[in-house]
């Protein structure tokens, strides 16, 4: 009866999930020098162009194409951060809700031991959409859902101790219900299958946004241009 589930590497997710949570605060780095480097310049500008006393318009047309130059690229990195933002965490809560939803499903499973699914049921977390997205949701969304799918694996063992109670018993008590017993586990196999497909995905998303965030991380060190105008 027993079956090898596709249980979560926890630590990987959590470690990849760590290394896209570095990248995203590495761009608001970059884009707080941008700032900074922006405001600095904007001052020496002012100063040179109200200047009359030296006729400095060369010198404060450079400052100005830097000035420039640097709002494009932090227009950029603002874009790139906000895709990121978007996407993956738009995936996360569609993965977390998706999850409880089928944990709300295996409660209304007319097993018994429902002390053993209150226990379960009580240590769900939940969390509600929000419009303005922040790097700090990542963590907390990935908490939620590992959290949810263990519940997930604890409500299939419950699942499966309920079935092999029913089979031990009516076997005791010559009680011929084997179709019983297949239509449970089948029952038990389809529920097996969302829980998995849901480690799957989460796995997917996290991976393709790890891969994203090593390409970010080169990108950042070859930027050359906004080297140039930035340091």
């Amino acid at each position: 009866m027993n079956e090898d589930k596709n249980n979560i590497n926890e630590d990987e997710i959590n470690n990849k999930t760590n290394k896209i949570y570095n990248t995203i605060n590495i761009i608001d780095k970059k884009l707080d020098e941008i700032n900074k480097k922006i405001s600095e310049i904007n001052d020496i500008y002012i100063q040179y162009e109200f200047n009359r006393n030296l006729k400095l318009g060369l010198t404060t047309s450079y400052l100005k194409f830097q000035i420039e130059v640097l709002f494009n690229e932090r227009k950029y990195y603002l874009k790139i951060k906000n895709i990121i933002m978007k996407k993956f965490i738009k995936e996360l809560y569609n993965i977390s809700e998706f999850v409880i939803l089928i944990l709300i499903s295996l409660e209304d499973l007319d097993i018994g031991l429902e002390n053993d699914k209150q226990n379960i049921m009580k240590k769900i977390l939940k969390m509600k959409r929000m419009k303005n997205l922040n790097v700090a949701k990542i963590n907390e969304l990935i908490n939620i859902i590992l959290n949810n799918l263990r519940l997930n694996s604890d409500f299939l063992d419950l699942f499966e101790k309920f079935i092999l109670e029913k089979e031990k018993i009516n076997n005791r008590k010559n009680i011929h219900s084997k179709n019983l017993v297949v239509n449970l586990m089948s029952k038990k196999k389809h529920l097996q299958l969302e829980y998995e497909k849901n480690i799957n995905q989460l796995s997917e998303l996290v991976d393709y946004f790890y891969d994203f965030s090593i390409c970010i991380d080169k990108q950042l060190k070859k930027q050359e241009l906004l080297h140039f105008t930035l340091k």
